[in-house]
C-alpha cells in the first residue's frame, strides 16, 4: 500500500517547490489529512496494450445497441466531466473511428473474463491525456479503452468520488503535485499510478449525502450552477479557503 509519507517524500518536487513554499505547504496539508484513493478503492488501467489490440478485433459500430447483448465502449477522447460522449462524438481507437462502438458481452467474457467483470461493475472511468481531470460514473454498461483509468470496488459511494474527482480542487492538486507530467498545450498525462495517489477526504455523513445528491444531478443533467456548487462543497470538505485556492491557481500560470 502507498502511505501518505511515501507519496510526499519525493525528489521530483525539489525544483518546482523551491520558490513556492505556500503551494508546498498546502499540498502537504492536503496529503496529511487525507487518504490515498488506492486505500479506498481499486484503481487500475482499463486495458493492457495486448488486450487493447485483441479487444479491437471484437469492437464494432452498433447498428442497434442492446444493453442485454452489448457493452458500450469508451475511450479517452469521448469523456467529459460527469458524462460520456458515446454516440454524440466520434470515438477514435487504434487508428479507426466509431460512432456507436460496442463489444458483445459474450465475446468479451470468453476473451477476457476479468475485463468483462470490470465492465459489468459500477465504476468511474477517467480520461487519459487531458487538461483537467475528466471522468464519469458508469453503472456497469461500459467497457473502458486502453488510455483510460477505472475506479471500482470502493469503500465509499462511487458517486461521491465522481464529484471529488471532477472538482476544481482535485485538478489543482493533480496539476501541482504531478507538475512533472505536464505536456505541451496544457495537457497532463493521467494514469492509474497517479490516480492511486490522489488525496481523498471522506466528509461527514451530511457532506457525503449533499455531494452525492448534487453529483447525481450533474450526472443526469450537467449544468454550470451545480458544477460551481460541487467545487464549493469540495473546498469546504477539504477546508481550503479562497485565498489558498487562488494560490494554487496562480502557481500554474
Amino acid at each position: 500500500e502507498i502511505s501518505n509519507e511515501d507519496i510526499f517524500v519525493t525528489d521530483k518536487w525539489d525544483s518546482f517547490f523551491a520558490e513556492n513554499t505556500r503551494v508546498h505547504t498546502l499540498i502537504k496539508e492536503i496529503i496529511n489529512k487525507s487518504t490515498p484513493l488506492s486505500e479506498i478503492a481499486e484503481v487500475k488501467g482499463a486495458a493492457t496494450v495486448s488486450e487493447a489490440y485483441e479487444i479491437k478485433n471484437i469492437l464494432t459500430d452498433a447498428e442497434e445497441y442492446n444493453s442485454d447483448i452489448h457493452f458500450k465502449f469508451i475511450n479517452t477522447g469521448t469523456i467529459d466531466p460527469y458524462i460520456s460522449l458515446w454516440e454524440s462524438a466520434k470515438t477514435q481507437y487504434i487508428k479507426q473511428g466509431y460512432y456507436q462502438p460496442v463489444v458483445k458481452k459474450d465475446e468479451l467474457k470468453e476473451l477476457y473474463p476479468r475485463r468483462y467483470d470490470d465492465a459489468s461493475k459500477e465504476k468511474i472511468i477517467i480520461g487519459g491525456m487531458t487538461k483537467k481531470l475528466e471522468c464519469f460514473y458508469d453503472s456497469g454498461e461500459t467497457l473502458a479503452g486502453k488510455s483510460t483509468t477505472i475506479v471500482l470496488d470502493s469503500d465509499v459511494d462511487i458517486v461521491y468520488l465522481t464529484g471529488l474527482l471532477n472538482s476544481k480542487l482535485m485538478t489543482l492538486f493533480y496539476q501541482n503535485y504531478f507538475n512533472s507530467l505536464s505536456l505541451a498545450g496544457g495537457f497532463y498525462r493521467v494514469g492509474a499510478p497517479q490516480i492511486k495517489q490522489l488525496s481523498i477526504i471522506v466528509g461527514t455523513e451530511e457532506q457525503q449525502k449533499n455531494l452525492v445528491e448534487i453529483t447525481t444531478r450533474m450526472i443526469d443533467s450537467p449544468n454550470d450552477a451545480d458544477k460551481e456548487l460541487i467545487d464549493k462543497m469540495v473546498f469546504e470538505i477539504y477546508e481550503i479557503g479562497k485565498e489558498d485556492v487562488d494560490v494554487l491557481i496562480e502557481s500554474l500560470k
